[in-house]
């Protein structure tokens, strides 16, 4: 699967090596210019676990990420997808499946580095980053500010906890709980970016999924032309 999450927005990207070990899209993310949005755009973790990919069933392609995780000590599995769409918005889907006889309960917990601010929304975090062009030593230029972008995160049925969004969930013995968690960037030039975060949130796991490889697929049809 390679260490380069392949998935990227109009701007958005993982620049360089991903940390896919991680849930969520940890790394470098970048949404044009020199500057980074942060050292995560954001992660996924259970608190009091250690989670640990089975990259053996790594898959990394242009459409999405799919990757195996396990759950510390709980015996839980994760099955987690992730993509981000044209418009910036970087959604991660996970299915928590407990093959043993006992429930496991614990707290999944989403953080981002740039969207750390309330807003009024519980289940929501927000921030502002600059970004620029770079410093003189990198291009011979002035470091100029480009534009001014907002960072979402959101995630239903979790709730802020200062710059954290947390959720408990219980996985029945032999059963399983899916959730999403919901990144954007955007700016006043891109705001269909904020609505289209805002419908990925609505959506259940298996409709995001599901409607952001399709749209994937529709525009790669329509891009690449038809040679007869």
């Amino acid at each position: 699967g390679g260490t380069i999450l392949q998935t990227r927005g109009r701007s958005l990207y993982m620049r360089g090596n991903s940390a896919l070990n991680t849930m969520g899209f940890a790394g470098s993310p970048y949404a044009g210019g020199r500057g980074s949005l942060g050292s995560n755009l954001y992660t996924v973790t259970v608190a009091g676990q250690t989670v640990s990919e089975d990259n053996t069933q790594r898959f990394n392609a242009p459409s999405h990420f799919y990757s195996l995780y396990n759950i510390g000590s709980t015996g839980v599995q994760a099955d987690m997808k992730k993509f981000i769409t044209f418009d910036n918005v970087a959604v991660t889907t996970i299915t928590f499946t407990n093959a043993g006889s006992e429930a496991q309960t614990f707290t999944v917990q989403a953080q981002s580095a740039a969207a750390t601010n309330p807003t009024d929304a519980v289940d929501e975090l927000a921030g502002k980053v600059s970004l620029h062009s770079g410093s003189v030593n990198n291009n011979g230029l002035n470091n100029v500010v480009w534009s001014e972008v907002t960072v979402g995160l959101k995630a239903k049925g979790f709730e802020a906890d200062g710059s954290t969004l947390k959720r408990e969930i219980t996985v029945p013995a032999g059963g399983s709980v899916d959730l999403s968690v919901v990144g954007v960037v955007y700016s006043d030039d891109l705001p269909d970016s904020k609505a289209s975060f805002y419908d990925y949130v609505e959506y259940t796991p298996a409709d995001a999924f599901k409607t952001g490889v399709t749209e994937f697929n529709r525009l790669w049809a329509e891009d690449i032309p038809y040679i007869d």
